[in-house]
């Protein structure tokens, strides 16, 4: 299937093109998982020595405007942005596996303020739910004792983020103005470091992997964690 387990930068202009194929985003290369081998398509080196460079000055990375983030950003090695909907019956039974695979006492970064009496501890995962539900209760009672992230529902900001990945739900459509590039549930791994997409495809890893879903996001971020010190 290709497009599985994409990896690849961008320069914040654009957002990933499908679902399947992550291949609209600036200077990008892509990573493929293959059960017998692994293939790396490199861009110039100047552009890819420009991208992570603009990678340490977090300031300018492209996800940074974005208000609910940084803690995640910051706090986590990894980050899930989870598109989804209470309402929504496929949302269902991902949203069950993310909570059957991933416990908010180990894997989870806690949201901001959970802990009042310890420092925020680095996590492998922090997800961040996108929520596109009718009513902030709803929204509010959906991600309950999950460990998500809320990006709240009263400020623009879930719009904001729906628009940057061109991620929503059908009934959005018309509001959001955009060619929709993925529809609810969706699930996408960033590196928190360069910000760049792992996968837009977290949902089949969830289903294929399970927990150990979080082992192949890893071994994406160390791939490309690879190229960058092999080639700037």
């Amino acid at each position: 299937m290709q497009g599985r387990g994409t990896l690849s930068f961008w320069n914040g202009t654009t957002s990933s093109s499908s679902r399947k194929h992550d291949n609209t985003a600036g200077n990008h290369y892509k990573h493929q998982r293959n059960p017998k081998h692994h293939t790396v398509h490199v861009p110039k080196m100047g552009d890819l020595a420009n991208q992570i460079a603009m990678s340490r000055d977090r300031s300018d990375l492209p996800l940074a405007k974005f208000p609910t983030l940084p803690y995640a950003l910051d706090n986590a090695e990894l980050v899930g942005i989870y598109f989804a909907s209470s309402w929504c019956p496929m949302s269902t039974p991902v949203t069950n596996l993310l909570s059957q695979s991933f416990s908010p006492n180990n894997q989870l970064l806690q949201p901001e303020g959970t802990s009042t009496t310890a420092p925020v501890k680095r996590k492998p995962l922090a997800l961040v739910y996108v929520s596109s539900d009718k009513t902030k209760e709803s929204m509010e009672e959906y991600s309950k004792d999950k460990g998500w992230i809320d990006v709240p529902f009263e400020t623009t900001e879930r719009t904001d983020l729906k628009r940057h990945f061109r991620t929503c739900a059908k009934i959005e459509l018309a509001e959001m103005g955009f060619e929709r590039k993925h529809e609810i549930p969706t699930l996408i791994i960033i590196d928190s470091q360069t910000h760049g997409i792992l996968t837009t495809d977290g949902v089949a890893d969830l289903k294929d992997h399970g927990a150990s879903a979080l082992d192949e996001w890893i071994a994406l971020q160390q791939a490309a964690r690879g190229m960058e010190d092999k080639y700037l």
